[in-house]
């Protein structure tokens, strides 16, 4: 027989672990894990401090008459402001090229105008660009640009595609009085001279951020403006010999043409 003396010890034992039971129960079986962040995976390609991985090339400068050629920037024609930022003055027409080639990745970068004008610009709409999948000599394109593909960015025009010195692409678009404008769903033409016109204009107002967006894929690529995507690519080539290649991969080029203009948060994640 067990007397209460004998069960005593026992109850108190338990009594005792009621607290630790307790909190077991409320306790998850397991704590969740970390989301990753939603930014994770990319990578500036600016250091905020200069132009290391970057390389100038330009034009001539007023009066010259020679050009300035690659890495000669006595203007100051590209240069990185104190808070991080690009500034491209546009006096003289050139571009700033990466070093590295890319391609599969998603490229993003935020972009405003500034107030400087510079001929043959003074009475026209401000105009800049992003040009990708650069291949080939510097200056080909009219002693400016590489062979490559254009996002345009420009005053009521960023976010076209525009094929430089030969280029080609495919694209949903419809005709329209001057040429043709993309329209998903429409069926796919081949433009080999001139541009695509982006679907609507989704830009800032002048002075204030703009946020675009390149996604390029294979020998595709998309576009976006304000989160919007405004174009869509196919088929991205390039006539070598007589036949067509595709444009899979390349440097990049930020264009300096007649108009200040001011970029920063210039990252890239790259596909696996």
């Amino acid at each position: 027989m067990i007397t209460t003396r004998r069960l005593w010890p026992a109850l108190a034992v338990l009594v005792g672990l009621l607290p630790v039971v307790a909190a077991w129960q409320a306790a998850p079986a397991e704590a969740p894990r970390a989301a990753a962040p939603p930014d994770s995976g990319w990578t500036p390609l600016f250091n905020g401090k200069d132009l290391s991985g970057w390389e100038t090339w330009l034009t001539r400068a007023p009066g010259a008459q020679t050009p300035l050629g690659l890495g000669n920037d006595p203007l100051g024609v590209f240069r990185v402001q104190q808070d991080g930022s690009l500034r491209i003055s546009g006096q003289v027409f050139g571009a700033l090229t990466s070093t590295e080639a890319f391609g599969d990745y998603h490229l993003r970068l935020e972009q405003k105008w500034g107030q400087k004008k510079w001929p043959p610009r003074l009475d026209r709409p401000r105009d800049s660009g992003l040009n990708y999948h650069a291949t080939g000599p510097h200056g080909v394109f009219a002693g400016v640009f590489m062979q490559s593909c254009q996002l345009q960015i420009g005053e009521g025009s960023t976010g076209e595609h525009w094929g430089i010195a030969g280029t080609l692409a495919d694209a949903a678009a419809l005709p329209e009085e001057g040429g043709v404008r993309y329209r998903p769903g429409s069926p796919l033409v081949t433009v080999a001279r001139g541009g695509i016109r982006a679907d609507g204009a989704v830009e800032a107002p002048a002075g204030q951020w703009n946020r675009i967006e390149l996604i390029a894929r294979g020998d595709s690529a998309a576009y976006f403006v304000n989160g919007r995507e405004v174009m869509k690519v196919h088929r991205l080539r390039r006539p070598v010999d007589g036949r067509e290649e595709p444009l899979t991969a390349g440097r990049l080029q930020l264009q300096s043409e007649g108009a200040e203009v001011f970029y920063r948060n210039i990252e890239i994640r790259r596909f696996e």
